[in-house]
């Protein structure tokens, strides 16, 4: 179970029976289609070379988002690694001579959770990247305060939403635009309070809206929860750590040349390719102030996160 699901006292996690846990004021299932509606999923098909009776097999990848957990990186630039580490144009010109030798993208804006286990293919391996649950909560509130300066969302803070080229009113948004208007720190001790009060019950505050926000602050565990299979590699996105693990997948799992994967990523980096965006900055304050003046907030997070913290081998903040 997710943090959110212990928040809202539920028996058992709410991607596993989305209809039996209907969140407040709207279906569960569209709530969740709009969450999910702004992240990509990514499915490869790369065949290996097999020897038994001259079949080529095919092996599905399926990368499994996590927003704020590098997952710009590893989303946008999937197609640019398999274009340059399957034809022979690596960067810096490192040669190309992958065991896989060949990919087809297939791009999925669905709910992943709305896909039983059983319908998964049964050769599908899923891989994640994840990241310290504090800090990403605090990255994700920066981008929430920070779209909430846009003309859209300020609109949306009014109580007011275009819907089918007609002005409605749109309810429930006084707690977020009394939050918005505070200073720092006091705004983010109001934001936490008000997220460990309703967990992803949050989401109303999205509804009507393509590009959600309040996903940003929802745990780890309630997107990998989404997931009906096994999600068999888990990468990390600290500083030093997520180059690494990517090359590791991506060579030693999927099949690619090391080299060329190495040479990607380098370049990648150099030209700041769809690198992850701290939206935040400049707007909010950095971890480590919150951790002098919000003490009591990151002392509450560390606690709704201890599960998180534990499984995933991060010490609290």
């Amino acid at each position: 179970m997710s943090p959110e699901d212990v928040i809202q006292n539920r028996s058992h996690c709410l991607a596993d029976n989305p209809e039996s846990n209907k969140p407040k004021w709207t279906c569960a299932e569209q709530v969740m289609r709009r969450t999910y509606g702004f992240s990509l999923v990514l499915r490869e098909q790369i065949a290996d070379n097999v020897e038994e009776e001259g079949v080529q097999q095919k092996k599905s990848f399926r990368y499994v988002e996590v927003p704020k957990s590098g997952s710009s990186f590893v989303k946008y630039n999937m197609k640019p690694l398999l274009d340059a580490c399957l034809s022979g144009r690596a960067a810096h010109g490192a040669k190309s001579v992958p065991t896989a030798i060949s990919a087809e993208m297939v791009a999925s804006r669905d709910w992943y959770g709305l896909v039983p286990g059983e319908e998964l293919p049964a050769n599908e391996v899923a891989f994640t990247f994840i990241r310290h649950p504090v800090k990403r909560f605090i990255s994700g509130y920066g981008t929430i305060m920070t779209r909430l300066e846009t003309a859209e969302h300020q609109l949306r803070l009014g109580g007011m939403i275009f819907e089918w080229g007609k002005l409605k009113h749109l309810e429930h948004m006084e707690g977020l635009r009394e939050i918005w208007r505070m200073r720092e720190p006091a705004r983010f001790d109001a934001f936490v309070s008000h997220y460990l009060q309703w967990g992803d019950q949050l989401l109303i505050y999205d509804f009507g809206s393509h590009c959600p926000l309040m996903a940003h602050v929802l745990s780890q565990t309630w997107f990998l929860n989404l997931y009906a299979g096994r999600i068999l590699h888990v990468g990390r996105t600290e500083k030093g750590t997520m180059d690494a693990d990517y090359q590791h997948f991506f060579s030693n799992v999927a099949g690619l040349q090391g080299s060329c994967v190495r040479a990607f990523v380098d370049d990648a980096r150099r030209k700041g390719a769809h690198l992850n965006r701290d939206e935040g900055r400049g707007r909010i304050l950095q971890v480590e102030q919150y951790q002098k003046v919000a003490r009591r907030s990151i002392e509450r997070l560390n606690e709704n996160f201890a599960v998180e913290l534990k499984v995933f081998g991060f010490e609290p903040l």
